[in-house]
């Protein structure tokens, strides 16, 4: 999940080689960078104000979240917290008046209100397919912000280390194939619409975030008289 999720990002781009992420680059230009701070573990899921907070300080302009609590109307004061801190202390230096923060709309398909999306210092990311149709698994309401594709989504998953063996003996990895996969949800719509704000800092750095906001929002294509969105609430895109 976390690697197909970075790949959406910023997956190098131009190389000839797999995906091209959002912002991955091109014509020798580097991409994003990335931070990746781990809440999710074999065990335990913890760590999400923490995340917040920590990614800020390191400078960090763009927090991206692809997760949503698991109930309807749940949320939790510390991750409210985190997320204002972000919003205040984020930015790196790239954004004169704090972060922004990016957060997948969930995928119940309902219109409850889902946390953090709904919070309205969030940017929520619901999902639609290649055709701009609402995906019937994308939660959807007047909080949501911005819709972007989020079905049959491909990008990278963790490879393989091709070993060799010499008189059955396994060495050191000899080779490292990448390899790639297809995956849906509001997950992989919300690093596409952090991706186009990565971009939109790249070209214009230093100024307020409504101002990125505004630019996001309005160059968005209206899909409200898309077949079967009427009455969603999918936000500008």
């Amino acid at each position: 999940h976390g690697t197909h999720v970075a790949g959406i990002v910023a997956a190098d781009t131009s190389n000839g080689v797999g995906v091209a992420g959002t912002a991955g680059g091109t014509n020798g230009r580097n991409g994003v960078s990335l931070m990746h701070l781990t809440v999710f573990g074999k065990i335990s899921n913890k760590g999400f104000a923490e995340a917040l907070v920590y990614a800020a300080n390191m400078g960090a302009a763009i927090a991206s979240n692809s997760w949503s609590f698991t109930f309807a109307g749940v949320n939790d004061p510390a991750v409210e917290a985190g997320i204002s801190y972000f919003n205040t202390v984020g930015g790196g230096g790239l954004i004169s008046d704090g972060g922004l923060v990016v957060f997948s709309a969930g995928n119940d398909g309902t219109n409850d209100n889902w946390f953090p999306a709904s919070l309205p210092n969030v940017i929520a990311v619901a999902a639609t397919d290649d055709n701009f149709r609402r995906a019937t698994f994308t939660n959807f309401g007047a909080w949501v912000d911005i819709s972007a594709p989020g079905i049959d989504i491909l990008s990278t998953v963790v490879g393989k280390w091709e070993h060799y063996y010499f008189l059955g003996i396994k060495y050191w990895p000899s080779s490292y194939t990448a390899r790639y996969n297809r995956m849906s949800g509001t997950s992989m719509a919300c690093p596409i619409v952090s991706g186009v704000l990565g971009l939109a800092l790249s070209v214009a750095p230093g100024r307020r975030k409504q101002e990125y906001l505004n630019c996001l929002y309005s160059s968005a294509r209206d899909i409200s008289d898309v077949h079967g969105n009427a009455g969603y609430g999918l936000g500008a895109g």
